[in-house]
């Protein structure tokens, strides 16, 4: 099972999945997603993951594995509206957890942020020892589900991968994490790429296929714990 599967990377998953041979069963709500990214034949169960019969929904399906993509992505908008970003951060995963424990699921693998986590770090680069100060409440609420992974039973193997900014195809030119898709947006128009700040700030872009290629490796075989995934790298 893959939520978000009809999202920007959580599509990429299911493509990936489906090419390898997998039964892939998608849980969206389809606020952020399209349908339309999905294989033929692949079943949606159209839902909002913070409903209180989400859980069940999940629990149905009986899936060996579950990939928690789906999240409200927004830095800007958690501040608009913390309340909302918490609903579909924290108790949408609350949900899935329960899913997972009521139906014995054997693997659980959360998709989260890196960048969101660590805050303004006093080095350039960190490593997943590095301390835990998110400055947003989206960082907050992904943090808070760590939390509650680390205390609550959700599977026997349970993987947590702190992405880097992930950027490609089918991504929205929205808000600062599209940041690649809003460049070449402008650019195709004949606009100027506008970079806030005084243009010394770096991010390590990671490429949607690496980021599957990792959440492949971790269900092929992965270890529990919690990984930073990127490439290590500051963009040219």
């Amino acid at each position: 099972m893959v939520t978000g599967g009809a999202g920007f990377i959580g599509s990429h998953l299911v493509d990936r999945l489906v090419g390898n041979g997998a039964d892939v069963v998608v849980i969206d709500d389809l606020s952020a997603g399209s349908d339309s990214y999905l294989p033929a034949g692949v079943p949606l169960v159209k839902i909002d993951l913070a409903a209180g019969e989400a859980a069940a929904a999940i629990a149905d399906a009986r899936p060996d594995a579950v990939v928690h993509c789906a999240a409200q992505t927004s830095v800007p908008a958690s501040f608009d509206d913390p309340a909302r970003d918490a609903r579909s951060n924290i108790i949408g995963s609350l949900n899935v957890i329960d899913g997972c424990r009521r139906v014995g699921v054997s693997q659980l693998v959360y998709v989260t942020t890196g960048g969101a986590l660590y805050g303004r770090p006093m080095t350039v680069a960190w490593d997943e020892q590095a301390a835990i100060t998110p400055i947003s409440p989206y960082g907050i609420s992904k943090w808070t589900v760590e939390s509650y992974l680390h205390v609550l039973a959700a599977a026997p193997m349970v993987t947590v991968l702190r992405l880097a900014n992930v950027y490609g195809p089918r991504q929205g030119a929205v808000g600062e994490s599209g940041v690649v898709a809003t460049f070449i947006g402008r650019m195709r128009a004949g606009l100027p790429a506008i970079i806030d700040g005084d243009g010394e700030q770096t991010r390590d872009l990671l490429y949607v296929a690496d980021a599957v290629d990792a959440i492949q490796a971790t269900l092929d075989g992965g270890m529990s714990g919690s990984f930073n995934i990127g490439t290590g790298l500051e963009p040219a």
